[in-house]
């Protein structure tokens, strides 16, 4: 007896797709350019906004971290309102 899927049942499941913890500056570096790129001239002054905002002692690096899909992708008003304060 074996565990294994039968051949001839089709397996609809794919493997999900899983962000490393050991690089959530650059999930959060992506996030940032997908959702603010439009707003930078240039890639140098993008990834120097994000990452002033990562350091920022204001930003919560963890509750960012646990945000869900859709909220990352929300997190643009965050960001926004960090830029106008400066």
């Amino acid at each position: 007896m074996s565990n294994l899927i039968p051949k001839d049942e089709p397996s609809n499941l794919r493997p999900v797709k899983q962000r490393k913890p050991k690089n959530s500056f650059m999930n959060f570096l992506q996030d940032f350019r997908e959702t603010h790129s439009h707003s930078f001239p240039n890639q140098k002054s993008l990834i120097r906004h994000a990452t002033t905002v990562w350091n920022d002692p204001k930003f919560d690096r963890r509750a960012y971290e646990g945000l869900s899909e859709f909220e990352r992708i929300c997190f643009d008003s965050i960001t926004k309102k960090h830029k106008k304060m400066k």
